[in-house]
Protein backbone atom coordinates (compact mmCIF):
# COMPACT_ATOMS: atom_id res chain seq x y z
CA UNK A 1 0.00 0.00 0.00
CA UNK A 2 1.73 3.11 -1.32
CA UNK A 3 0.57 6.69 -0.16
CA UNK A 4 -1.27 7.13 -2.98
CA UNK A 5 -3.52 4.31 -2.40
CA UNK A 6 -6.63 5.41 0.24
CA UNK A 7 -6.44 2.54 3.06
CA UNK A 8 -10.26 2.99 3.16
CA UNK A 9 -13.20 5.42 1.78
CA UNK A 10 -16.33 6.34 3.71
CA UNK A 11 -19.08 7.99 3.45
CA UNK A 12 -19.78 10.35 6.54
CA UNK A 13 -23.95 10.92 7.17
CA UNK A 14 -25.05 12.83 10.44
CA UNK A 15 -28.19 13.94 11.57
CA UNK A 16 -31.02 12.55 9.34
CA UNK A 17 -32.88 12.86 12.38
CA UNK A 18 -36.12 11.33 11.44
CA UNK A 19 -39.10 13.81 12.98
CA UNK A 20 -37.21 16.67 13.12
CA UNK A 21 -38.77 19.07 9.94
CA UNK A 22 -42.12 18.16 12.10
CA UNK A 23 -40.81 19.62 15.18
CA UNK A 24 -39.49 22.74 13.37
CA UNK A 25 -42.32 23.25 12.06
CA UNK A 26 -44.71 23.10 14.90
CA UNK A 27 -42.49 25.40 17.11
CA UNK A 28 -42.70 27.98 13.64
CA UNK A 29 -46.58 27.59 13.52
CA UNK A 30 -46.81 28.28 17.14
CA UNK A 31 -44.69 31.68 16.20
CA UNK A 32 -47.43 31.95 13.90
CA UNK A 33 -50.07 31.63 16.49
CA UNK A 34 -48.37 34.72 18.41
CA UNK A 35 -48.29 37.18 15.41
CA UNK A 36 -51.69 36.37 14.84
CA UNK A 37 -52.76 37.07 18.39
CA UNK A 38 -50.49 40.25 18.21
CA UNK A 39 -52.71 41.38 14.77
CA UNK A 40 -49.73 40.57 12.40
CA UNK A 41 -49.71 38.78 9.49
CA UNK A 42 -48.82 35.13 9.85
CA UNK A 43 -45.91 33.82 7.81
CA UNK A 44 -46.63 31.27 4.96
CA UNK A 45 -45.05 28.05 6.11
CA UNK A 46 -44.70 24.98 4.14
CA UNK A 47 -47.33 22.04 5.13
CA UNK A 48 -45.44 19.08 6.10
CA UNK A 49 -47.71 15.93 7.08
CA UNK A 50 -44.99 13.30 8.15
CA UNK A 51 -41.20 12.67 7.51
CA UNK A 52 -41.32 13.20 3.71
CA UNK A 53 -38.70 15.76 3.99
CA UNK A 54 -35.98 13.66 5.48
CA UNK A 55 -37.01 10.38 3.69
CA UNK A 56 -36.57 12.23 0.44
CA UNK A 57 -33.34 13.09 1.73
CA UNK A 58 -32.00 9.87 3.23
CA UNK A 59 -33.43 8.07 0.69
CA UNK A 60 -30.92 10.21 -1.63
CA UNK A 61 -27.97 9.85 0.76
CA UNK A 62 -28.53 5.87 0.21
CA UNK A 63 -28.49 5.92 -3.25
CA UNK A 64 -24.87 7.80 -3.61
CA UNK A 65 -23.63 5.38 -1.19
CA UNK A 66 -24.96 2.35 -3.43
CA UNK A 67 -23.23 4.42 -6.25
CA UNK A 68 -20.48 5.42 -4.90
CA UNK A 69 -19.82 1.80 -3.22
CA UNK A 70 -18.02 2.78 -0.07
CA UNK A 71 -16.09 0.64 2.42
CA UNK A 72 -18.34 1.80 4.54
CA UNK A 73 -21.26 4.44 5.97
CA UNK A 74 -20.90 5.94 9.18
CA UNK A 75 -23.72 7.86 10.27
CA UNK A 76 -22.66 10.61 13.17
CA UNK A 77 -25.51 10.42 15.44
CA UNK A 78 -28.89 12.04 15.93
CA UNK A 79 -30.45 9.13 13.51
CA UNK A 80 -34.12 10.22 15.28
CA UNK A 81 -35.45 13.40 16.53
CA UNK A 82 -37.58 11.49 19.36
CA UNK A 83 -35.18 8.82 21.23
CA UNK A 84 -37.88 6.33 22.17
CA UNK A 85 -40.28 6.70 18.78
CA UNK A 86 -41.01 3.94 16.78
CA UNK A 87 -42.44 5.36 13.62
CA UNK A 88 -38.85 7.07 13.64
CA UNK A 89 -37.08 4.63 13.98
CA UNK A 90 -39.01 2.33 11.55
CA UNK A 91 -38.78 4.93 8.71
CA UNK A 92 -34.88 5.16 9.13
CA UNK A 93 -34.73 1.45 9.24
CA UNK A 94 -37.39 1.39 6.23
CA UNK A 95 -34.44 4.02 4.34
CA UNK A 96 -31.44 2.67 5.56
CA UNK A 97 -32.27 -1.05 4.75
CA UNK A 98 -32.00 -0.16 1.17
CA UNK A 99 -27.86 0.10 1.26
CA UNK A 100 -26.39 -2.39 -0.27
CA UNK A 101 -25.70 -5.36 1.73
CA UNK A 102 -22.10 -5.44 1.31
CA UNK A 103 -21.67 -1.95 2.08
CA UNK A 104 -21.83 -1.78 6.34
CA UNK A 105 -23.26 0.88 8.07
CA UNK A 106 -22.17 2.58 11.40
CA UNK A 107 -23.70 4.25 13.67
CA UNK A 108 -22.45 7.09 16.26
CA UNK A 109 -25.21 8.11 19.07
CA UNK A 110 -26.12 11.41 19.11
CA UNK A 111 -27.66 13.28 21.62
CA UNK A 112 -31.21 13.23 20.68
CA UNK A 113 -30.75 8.55 20.30
CA UNK A 114 -29.82 8.40 23.84
CA UNK A 115 -31.27 11.51 26.06
CA UNK A 116 -34.68 11.96 26.60
CA UNK A 117 -34.22 16.07 27.32
CA UNK A 118 -31.35 16.04 24.62
CA UNK A 119 -28.67 16.61 26.71
CA UNK A 120 -28.30 14.41 29.78
CA UNK A 121 -28.50 10.39 28.68
CA UNK A 122 -30.44 8.34 31.12
CA UNK A 123 -29.76 4.39 31.42
CA UNK A 124 -33.47 3.89 30.10
CA UNK A 125 -32.49 5.50 26.75
CA UNK A 126 -29.06 3.67 26.79
CA UNK A 127 -31.04 0.54 26.98
CA UNK A 128 -32.92 1.11 24.19
CA UNK A 129 -29.90 2.71 22.36
CA UNK A 130 -28.16 -0.39 22.36
CA UNK A 131 -30.96 -2.56 22.26
CA UNK A 132 -32.18 -1.02 18.57
CA UNK A 133 -28.20 -0.13 17.07
CA UNK A 134 -25.96 -2.22 19.29
CA UNK A 135 -22.97 -1.06 21.31
CA UNK A 136 -22.34 2.96 21.85
CA UNK A 137 -19.13 2.55 22.09
CA UNK A 138 -17.50 0.03 20.01
CA UNK A 139 -14.22 -0.23 16.82
CA UNK A 140 -14.72 -1.20 13.70
CA UNK A 141 -11.37 -1.97 11.62
CA UNK A 142 -11.57 -0.84 7.93
CA UNK A 143 -8.29 -2.09 5.47
CA UNK A 144 -5.81 -0.37 7.22
CA UNK A 145 -8.05 2.44 9.41
CA UNK A 146 -9.30 1.88 13.26
CA UNK A 147 -12.57 3.29 13.64
CA UNK A 148 -13.64 4.21 16.95
CA UNK A 149 -17.02 5.29 17.61
CA UNK A 150 -17.38 6.70 20.94
CA UNK A 151 -20.70 8.13 23.13
CA UNK A 152 -20.09 11.79 22.97
CA UNK A 153 -23.35 13.10 24.72
CA UNK A 154 -22.39 10.62 27.86
CA UNK A 155 -19.05 12.75 28.06
CA UNK A 156 -20.70 16.04 27.53
CA UNK A 157 -23.30 15.37 30.07
CA UNK A 158 -22.69 12.36 32.09
CA UNK A 159 -25.20 13.41 35.43
CA UNK A 160 -27.76 10.85 35.07
CA UNK A 161 -25.20 8.13 33.92
CA UNK A 162 -22.24 9.22 35.73
CA UNK A 163 -19.67 6.07 34.82
CA UNK A 164 -20.19 6.34 31.24
CA UNK A 165 -18.16 9.27 30.49
CA UNK A 166 -15.06 7.60 32.49
CA UNK A 167 -16.01 4.21 30.38
CA UNK A 168 -16.14 6.00 27.14
CA UNK A 169 -12.84 8.02 27.98
CA UNK A 170 -10.87 5.12 28.76
CA UNK A 171 -12.29 3.23 25.73
CA UNK A 172 -11.03 5.83 23.37
CA UNK A 173 -7.67 5.92 24.92
CA UNK A 174 -6.71 2.41 24.74
CA UNK A 175 -8.04 1.93 21.30
CA UNK A 176 -5.65 4.30 20.28
CA UNK A 177 -3.09 2.65 21.73
CA UNK A 178 -4.24 -0.38 20.19
CA UNK A 179 -4.44 1.02 16.61
CA UNK A 180 -0.79 2.66 17.37
CA UNK A 181 0.34 -1.03 18.21
CA UNK A 182 -1.36 -2.68 15.52
CA UNK A 183 -0.20 0.36 12.92
CA UNK A 184 -3.33 1.44 11.91
CA UNK A 185 -4.72 4.68 11.38
CA UNK A 186 -7.32 5.47 13.91
CA UNK A 187 -9.73 7.39 13.05
CA UNK A 188 -12.42 8.75 16.11
CA UNK A 189 -16.30 9.01 15.65
CA UNK A 190 -18.12 11.74 17.99
CA UNK A 191 -21.82 12.81 17.18
CA UNK A 192 -20.60 16.26 18.94
CA UNK A 193 -17.82 18.35 17.68
CA UNK A 194 -14.83 18.43 20.53
CA UNK A 195 -14.21 22.26 19.65
CA UNK A 196 -15.24 25.08 17.91
CA UNK A 197 -13.63 28.85 16.68
CA UNK A 198 -15.56 31.07 19.41
CA UNK A 199 -16.84 33.00 16.37
CA UNK A 200 -18.51 30.63 15.13
CA UNK A 201 -22.31 30.66 15.03
CA UNK A 202 -22.45 27.06 16.48
CA UNK A 203 -19.73 27.50 18.91
CA UNK A 204 -21.89 26.84 21.71
CA UNK A 205 -22.76 23.56 20.12
CA UNK A 206 -19.10 21.89 21.26
CA UNK A 207 -17.68 20.11 23.94
CA UNK A 208 -17.94 21.95 27.23
CA UNK A 209 -14.34 23.46 28.12
CA UNK A 210 -13.40 19.99 31.04
CA UNK A 211 -14.59 17.14 28.63
CA UNK A 212 -13.13 18.86 25.69
CA UNK A 213 -9.81 19.21 27.67
CA UNK A 214 -9.55 15.71 28.44
CA UNK A 215 -10.37 14.15 25.09
CA UNK A 216 -7.76 16.44 23.21
CA UNK A 217 -5.16 15.17 26.18
CA UNK A 218 -5.57 11.68 24.93
CA UNK A 219 -5.51 12.34 21.56
CA UNK A 220 -2.80 14.32 21.97
CA UNK A 221 -1.42 10.99 23.71
CA UNK A 222 -2.70 8.48 21.07
CA UNK A 223 -1.93 10.13 18.31
CA UNK A 224 -4.96 10.74 16.53
CA UNK A 225 -4.78 12.63 13.55
CA UNK A 226 -8.62 12.33 12.82
CA UNK A 227 -11.94 13.63 14.53
CA UNK A 228 -15.44 13.18 12.68
CA UNK A 229 -18.37 14.84 14.30
CA UNK A 230 -21.80 16.01 12.98
CA UNK A 231 -24.20 17.76 15.47
CA UNK A 232 -24.03 21.75 13.89
CA UNK A 233 -26.18 20.92 10.82
CA UNK A 234 -23.70 22.23 8.82
CA UNK A 235 -19.86 21.44 7.40
CA UNK A 236 -17.13 22.76 9.13
CA UNK A 237 -13.32 21.69 9.19
CA UNK A 238 -11.09 22.86 12.10
CA UNK A 239 -7.81 21.52 13.70
CA UNK A 240 -6.09 21.91 17.26
CA UNK A 241 -2.68 21.05 16.59
CA UNK A 242 -2.38 17.64 14.63
CA UNK A 243 -5.95 16.59 15.04
CA UNK A 244 -8.07 17.91 12.10
CA UNK A 245 -11.83 17.77 13.04
CA UNK A 246 -14.13 17.11 10.32
CA UNK A 247 -17.72 18.03 10.75
CA UNK A 248 -20.55 16.84 8.24
CA UNK A 249 -23.69 18.78 7.21
CA UNK A 250 -27.19 17.38 8.57
CA UNK A 251 -28.43 14.47 5.92
CA UNK A 252 -31.27 15.64 6.94
CA UNK A 253 -32.43 19.41 8.01
CA UNK A 254 -29.68 21.87 7.49
CA UNK A 255 -28.96 24.93 9.97
CA UNK A 256 -25.69 26.43 9.10
CA UNK A 257 -25.85 27.71 5.38
CA UNK A 258 -24.96 24.39 4.19
CA UNK A 259 -27.80 22.32 2.40
CA UNK A 260 -28.23 18.62 3.27
CA UNK A 261 -25.50 16.28 1.94
CA UNK A 262 -22.94 14.21 3.15
CA UNK A 263 -19.19 13.75 2.80
CA UNK A 264 -16.45 11.20 0.43
CA UNK A 265 -13.92 10.52 2.56
CA UNK A 266 -10.23 9.38 1.77
CA UNK A 267 -8.36 7.99 4.30
CA UNK A 268 -4.63 7.31 3.33
CA UNK A 269 -1.56 6.44 5.49
CA UNK A 270 -0.77 10.23 6.11
CA UNK A 271 -3.34 12.47 5.26
CA UNK A 272 -7.58 11.93 4.69
CA UNK A 273 -9.04 13.98 1.79
CA UNK A 274 -12.08 15.10 1.76
CA UNK A 275 -15.56 15.80 -1.10
CA UNK A 276 -18.38 17.24 0.54
CA UNK A 277 -21.35 16.99 -1.50
CA UNK A 278 -24.81 18.30 -1.11
CA UNK A 279 -28.01 16.51 -2.43
CA UNK A 280 -29.75 17.51 -4.72
CA UNK A 281 -32.93 17.40 -2.73
CA UNK A 282 -30.90 19.81 0.15
CA UNK A 283 -30.32 22.29 -2.58
CA UNK A 284 -33.89 22.87 -3.15
CA UNK A 285 -34.70 22.28 0.16
CA UNK A 286 -32.64 25.10 1.34
CA UNK A 287 -35.02 28.14 1.27
CA UNK A 288 -37.79 26.28 3.06
CA UNK A 289 -34.98 25.24 6.12
CA UNK A 290 -34.14 28.49 6.39
CA UNK A 291 -37.29 29.87 6.46
CA UNK A 292 -38.53 27.37 9.02
CA UNK A 293 -35.43 28.29 11.33
CA UNK A 294 -35.62 31.91 11.00
CA UNK A 295 -39.23 31.78 12.10
CA UNK A 296 -38.67 29.35 14.93
CA UNK A 297 -36.47 32.01 16.14
CA UNK A 298 -38.55 34.91 15.59
CA UNK A 299 -39.59 36.98 18.96
CA UNK A 300 -43.11 37.95 19.00
CA UNK A 301 -43.64 40.78 21.68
Amino acid sequence: MTNDSPLARLLVLSDPQIGLYRAVLEQAEAVNDRLAAAGRERIDLPRIERYEREELLLTEAIAAANAIRPDAVVVCGDMIQHWDSDDELATLRAITGELAPSIPIHWVPGNHDVAPDTFRPTPEALARYREQFGPDRYVASIGGVRLIVINSSCIHSPELAPTEAEANLGFMEAELAEAKRAGEVPLVCSHHPWFLDPNHSAASLALPEGPREHLLSIAADGGLPTLLAGHIHGNNVDSHGSLQQITTTATGLAVRGDPSGYHVLDVYPDRVELNAQALDSGRRLQPEAELLWRTRAMEVS
